[in-house]
């Protein structure tokens, strides 16, 4: 009877929950949504965005590309519309929004543009801020009030923007290569997504959660390169509460590998520190033609 395995479950998401409601989101990216190239193609009038019709609105578009390769590469993200973008700050060459900072801000491939969200991304990057802009500058505005009036300012802010290109290449990124700009602009994804490893990364006072599961039929037995810093790495098993100190390696770069076993349908919750600790350490299954 599944009674029997109740109390097991309830631990285990009481464990998952207690970090996932952690902290803040950790993530790198800001995923601009280009809804006016949307609302600007319809194929039968108005699209409604709802779960039903993806086909419509999100299957094979730049965007569900660009996000497609930025999930499969290790690159966590949010995505921002038009009026959370006009919201957003820049602290310490980093991009606030809604508390939470990122990296950068990337726009997929798309023609329509608004004027205040293209004066906008103007200002983030004359803040510190960085932005990329994949394939192209947008070269048109939604709607067809104040048509030429609006499509002249927006030419003028996109000479802006690329004088910027040319003179303080560190802030504004323009190419077809989106994981080439990312590493210009000194963003790594995990390599967790390389070994087809799903996560969540919640930030910390001292350091950030990684709540990682193995959804696939080959089980993990690897060094895994950290995106992120870290002085030590703690492991704690959501199914049974076990801890332990992981095994841990300095990369000749600076970064930090971490050894992973994680089995098809198993989940791990990884704590990597600011600081170094002293603890008891992670038990490794020992398996023939280990690498560790």
């Amino acid at each position: 009877s599944i009674w029997h395995d109740i109390p097991s479950l309830n631990k285990y998401v009481s464990r998952c929950q207690s970090v996932l409601q952690t902290g803040k989101p950790d993530n790198d990216v800001l995923l601009y949504f280009p809804v006016w190239d949307v609302w600007h193609t319809p194929k039968d009038g108005l699209i409604p965005f709802q779960v039903h019709n993806p086909e419509q609105w999100l299957l094979g578009t730049p965007f569900y590309n660009t996000a497609k390769i930025l999930h499969g590469n290790g690159f966590s993200f949010d995505y921002i519309s038009d009026k959370q973008l006009l919201s957003t700050e820049i602290v310490e060459g980093e991009i606030v929004s809604n508390g939470n900072s990122y990296k950068t801000i990337v726009l997929p491939p798309c023609r329509f543009l608004p004027v205040d969200t293209y004066r906008k991304l103007l200002s983030v990057i004359e803040s510190g801020g960085k932005v990329i802009f994949m394939d192209q500058f947008p070269d048109d505005v939604p709607g067809l009030g104040r048509y030429e009036e609006r499509k002249s300012e927006i030419a003028e802010i996109r000479q802006q923007i690329e004088k910027k290109l040319k003179n303080n290449p560190d802030g504004c990124f323009l190419g077809t290569n989106i994981l080439s700009m990312l590493n210009e602009a000194g963003i790594s994804g995990e390599e967790l997504s390389a070994h087809k490893i799903d996560f969540i990364r919640r930030k910390t006072g001292d350091g950030r959660f990684i709540f990682i599961v193995n959804q696939h039929a080959k089980a993990l037995n690897d060094w895994v390169h950290l995106a992120h810093p870290a002085s030590s790495v703690v492991i704690l098993d959501p199914m049974n509460g076990k801890t332990g100190l992981a095994k841990t390696r300095t990369n000749p770069d600076g970064s930090v590998s971490v050894f992973l076993q994680l089995e098809p349908g198993a989940s791990l919750i990884l704590k990597q520190l600011n600081s170094p600790v002293n603890g008891r350490e992670w038990l490794y299954l020992s398996q023939k033609d280990s690498p560790f």
